[in-house]
């Protein structure tokens, strides 16, 4: 099926692209253990543009206002020094992923087998929680 067809955007983000990159409706590359920072860097996007459900973080999310404070130090040109990850890639997945409803995050064995798994799995969950997915 050609990532055209498809009925949601599917980004793929990963240090080399398996075969199922080729469905993706972008596939980021970025260096090996660096997923903490695209991840904020989706966020420093998300935040800026105001891509956030305030209402829904109001209601449901406790210390987002932690993690704005973090994130602010993720800015497009850090995180592409850090990661290799154009800073305007970032910002386009970052809009698709915050403004195209609903979204998910799925991750699989890869992001859980560094030394910071744990950090990435806990990480993974708040760009869902940013725009109210």
């Amino acid at each position: 099926m050609a990532a055209a067809t498809l009925p949601a955007a599917r980004l793929y983000p990963g240090a080399r692209p398996p075969a199922t990159a080729a469905h993706a409706t972008e596939y980021v590359r970025l260096r090996p253990g660096t997923d903490i920072p695209v991840i904020y860097g989706m966020l420093w996007h998300i935040f800026k543009n105001g891509w956030e459900d305030k209402q829904f973080i109001q209601q449901r999310v406790y210390g987002m206002d932690d993690i704005r404070k973090e994130v602010e130090k993720y800015t497009p040109e850090e995180v592409e020094r850090i990661t290799g990850v154009p800073g305007a890639q970032l910002e386009k997945v970052a809009k698709m992923f915050a403004t195209e409803k609903p979204a998910t995050l799925i991750w699989c064995m890869g992001a859980t087998q560094h030394t910071v798994g744990t950090a990435n799995v806990r990480a993974f969950c708040i760009p869902s929680l940013a725009p109210g997915n």
